[in-house]
């Protein structure tokens, strides 16, 4: 059998750590997507109103049901209203 160089050990294990981090880096962003998915379903289920706007003039970007449903509005409706 044919030994490895010095060099060829680290190059593999430069292989081999950028390997393992990208695996990490996979699985980190599967955990933050799943996250993501949380706070989303527990912002169109909550039953207390709630809105993302833009501070800098007011725009309502976005609401969930809760907010539609108190307010009397369509998601149609409150689209490009200002507070």
């Amino acid at each position: 059998p044919r030994r490895l160089t010095a060099q060829q050990k680290q190059s593999l294990m430069l292989l081999a750590n950028q390997i393992v981090r990208l695996l990490e880096l996979r699985e980190n962003s599967k955990k933050l997507a799943d996250q993501a998915e949380k706070l989303a379903e527990f912002y169109r289920m909550s039953p207390v109103a709630i809105t993302l706007n833009r501070f800098a003039d007011g725009l309502f970007l976005e609401a969930n049901p809760a907010l539609f449903q108190m307010l009397g509005y369509t998601q149609e409706e409150f689209a490009g209203l200002t507070y």
